[in-house]
């Protein structure tokens, strides 16, 4: 079984309180996503069994084109974590944004 098939898979058995996704990309219209086809199933996968999901991105991350839809950036994500605080139509669209 691939380790993605297997990490889904044990992802699956759980329901989190809180789960927490890193992404490769942020945008406006696109919502969170990543390069890596496997990746982005696993996100997906611990986003659909949280309660409330918070996304970890750095700065860099905001605006790139990523290839693998994670989530719609604004009807799923709960808090924001990031280096520095993001362009404000991220901060008013979500919940707590958090920076170092």
């Amino acid at each position: 079984m691939p380790e993605s098939t297997n990490r889904q898979a044990q992802i699956l058995d759980t329901v989190a309180q809180r789960g927490r996704v890193s992404v490769e990309e942020l945008a406006r219209e696109a919502g969170a996503m990543d390069f890596d086809i496997a990746e982005a199933e696993v996100a997906r996968t611990m986003i659909e069994r949280s309660d409330h999901v918070t996304i970890l991105a750095d700065s860099s991350k905001f605006e790139r084109r990523a290839l693998m839809d994670v989530c719609s950036f604004f009807a799923t994500v709960d808090r924001l974590v990031t280096d520095r605080e993001p362009p404000r139509r991220y901060s008013m669209r979500c919940g707590p944004v958090m920076s170092r």
